[in-house]
Parts: structure tokens; C-alpha cells; sequence
């Protein structure tokens, strides 16, 4: 047994020992802080660590337009990847507000909401998409290409994906909470500020 692992632990896949180590990892940075870019970074990191997919896209919720909106990509290829974006109540967020799982682009419904999300899958160049689901709301999606390895995806892992991007999708709304608190306190400074600049001085 190695002396950094327990017995309990060195009984286990090596593949789940990964897992929970690339877990475990990213649980600790979700406690300390509110910084996006750093957050989705690391959130692509350990996609990539847990399934190895030859090509990945992150799209955010844009909360001024009502669209998600390619925030990080990997593997991608074309200069409209950085420009892509989804309508909320169309396509693939529509069908994920409604059933609220992960999308398999081989799934054989012939529904026009069906058709219209594969659609969106291709031209996110993926065969998987993963919701990123917070409080009931579609924060974001994670789309997957094919695995580098040719492998199929495994069910399990890609339900470990949607418990991290719950996870992912609750920081993301804290951020966005945090940055709207922070815009509100600075709006609501400067407005007293000016008023004290304009306000008559008595004689």
C-alpha cells in the first residue's frame, strides 16, 4: 500500500481514485473566491482530466440579452466559435429548461424542439452537452466532442459532470451576485458623492 493512500483508498479504481482526488481539488476552490475566469478555467480542467474530450465549449448565461454566449472553448475550430450564441426559450436551453438532463446527440426523438437542440449541438461541435443547473435555473452549458481516445463517454462520468457543473453553475450565480452587490454599492457611492458636489452651500 503507498504510504499516501489508505487502505480503504488503495482499494479502489485508480479511475475513481482520479476522480475524487480532481474532486475533492476543485470542491477546496470553490470556497475562495469570486473570480470567474479562474472558476471556468478550472472547470475545464478537471472536464478534462475526468473524460479527455478532443474538443470543448462553455456557454454562459449573458443575464443583459437573454442568451448564452461562448465564454471558453477548447479544441474548437473556426473564427464564429468566439461569436456563437443560444436565445433563451429556443433550441438546446429550451430543451434543457424543460427536461433537465444531459443531451446525447444519438437520441432518435423526432420532435422539432428535439431537432432544433441537435441543431445547436452541431454547431457547438459536440456529441454530449451537460447543463449547468443552479436553483431550477440554466446557468450555463458544457458541450463535448468526441474523446480523444475514440472511447464512448460513460454514463457514470458524465453524471459526475452534472453533479460538478451543478456545483460550477451555483459559484457562477454567487459570482454574478457578488459582482451585482459590488456594482450596486459603487452606483449608490458615486450618486451620494455627486450629490454632496451639488448640493448649495449655506451663506
Amino acid at each position: 500500500v503507498s504510504a499516501s493512500l489508505s487502505p480503504a483508498q488503495a482499494s479502489l479504481p485508480r479511475d475513481l481514485l482520479t476522480t475524487s482526488h480532481i474532486l475533492k481539488e476543485f470542491a477546496r476552490f470553490l470556497s475562495t473566491g469570486f473570480d470567474l475566469s479562474r472558476l471556468t478555467e478550472l472547470f475545464l480542467e478537471a472536464v478534462s482530466r475526468l473524460v479527455s474530450p478532443g474538443k470543448m465549449v462553455l456557454l454562459l448565461q449573458d443575464l443583459s440579452s437573454s442568451t448564452y454566449r461562448v465564454h471558453a472553448h477548447r479544441g474548437l475550430s473556426g473564427p464564429h466559435i468566439d461569436h456563437l450564441e443560444l436565445r433563451e426559450g429556443q433550441g438546446l436551453p429550451l430543451w434543457f429548461s424543460t427536461e433537465g438532463r444531459i443531451l446525447y446527440h444519438e437520441e432518435t426523438s423526432s420532435d422539432p424542439l428535439s431537432l432544433e437542440a441537435r441543431r445547436d449541438m452541431e454547431m457547438l461541435q459536440s456529441i454530449v452537452v451537460v447543463p449547468l443547473i443552479a436553483r431550477g435555473h440554466l446557468v450555463g452549458i458544457l458541450g463535448l466532442g468526441r474523446r480523444v481516445t475514440g472511447a464512448p463517454y460513460i454514463r457514470e462520468e458524465l453524471e459526475t459532470l452534472f453533479t460538478l457543473g451543478g456545483h460550477v453553475a451555483m459559484a457562477i450565480q454567487d459570482i454574478q451576485l457578488h459582482r451585482q452587490m459590488e456594482y450596486q454599492k459603487a452606483y449608490i457611492e458615486q450618486a451620494v458623492s455627486y450629490t454632496h458636489l451639488t448640493l448649495p452651500t449655506k451663506a
